[in-house]
């Protein structure tokens, strides 16, 4: 495998947990729910418990996925909430470094949110 690919293969690898660094629940889904559901592990046969959206201080940053579910921190304790029940924002930025040395050679990758003059020199 030649060092290219390798490279790019590294910085796939170990993007996944900065992407999920940049993830937050910022509202229940749907809107007009006003309260979440709260469970002590990623299982939906628990029984949960219920706060009001307004308590739960939103935006949540979420620290863990697993089978559906996203683990946040409330008031110092971890909890779990069904990814399905809420809205999540996902940030992005652009890279300007190894990999648009990469994309030059014909090997491109693509980061969700960065525009085509992302990596440009100001005139």
């Amino acid at each position: 495998m030649n060092i290219g690919k390798l490279t790019l293969l590294l910085c796939i690898a170990f993007s996944g947990g900065a992407a999920l660094a940049q993830q937050a629940i910022v509202a229940p889904s749907p809107e007009s729910s006003t309260s979440l559901d709260l469970y002590q592990a990623p299982d939906a046969s628990l029984q949960p418990r219920q706060i009001k959206v307004a308590e739960a201080g939103l935006p949540l940053p979420v620290q863990a996925r697993q089978g559906g579910f996203l683990k946040v921190d409330i008031g110092g304790q971890p909890y779990w909430i069904r990814s399905a029940k809420v809205r999540v924002s996902r940030s992005s930025t652009a890279n300007c470094g190894a990999l648009a040395t990469l994309a030059s050679r014909g090997q491109t990758a693509s980061t969700p949110g960065a525009s085509d003059d992302a990596c440009s020199k100001p005139n």
